[in-house]
């Protein structure tokens, strides 16, 4: 499967910028999937019968999301109020959390170094962690005794 990143989406490419970059997310297989041009192909190789959601963002000049784990939407429907603060070099939000599931929350650092997380949640009763898969990817893990609201933020 293939298709062309820039150009007219009547023509079967997705029409986004061809002088910028993208991150591709493959939130099936939880992993990132590359970093393209807009004037790229993007070429996926599928099993029979298999699907993939990707998620394409364009690429920022500061840390953004790339992916969570709860929903297809990719973070419209479980994440809300995602900020970069340049003058605080905080990235934050708020997460839709259930109960007793691990949430997961990607994201790219582009240049920056995360030094601390927190989380803040209702009685205090969420807890989260974080971690690098790489030198860009962060990776933050929430979760919660009952289902709630936490804001988080990654301080770089």
């Amino acid at each position: 499967m293939s298709v062309l990143l820039s150009g007219d989406r009547v023509a079967g490419a997705l029409g986004l910028d061809a002088s910028a970059s993208y991150y591709v997310y493959d939130f099936w297989n939880d992993v990132l999937a590359g970093t393209f041009k807009g004037s790229q192909t993007l070429t996926q190789t599928l099993r029979p019968g298999e699907a993939r959601m990707l998620s394409v963002r364009k690429v920022q000049d500061c840390p953004q999301v790339l992916s969570t784990n709860r929903h297809l939407m990719q973070g419209v429907v479980e994440l809300a109020n995602v900020r970069w603060s340049a003058k605080t070099h905080v990235l934050s939000g708020q997460a839709s959390v259930i109960e007793k599931e691990n949430f997961k929350i990607v994201i790219a650092c582009n240049g920056k170094k995360p030094v601390r997380l927190v989380v803040e949640s209702e009685a205090n009763a969420a807890a989260g962690k974080m971690y690098q898969i790489d030198n860009n990817l962060l990776v933050i893990e929430i979760e919660s005794p009952y289902n709630t609201a936490v804001f988080w933020q990654v301080a770089f």
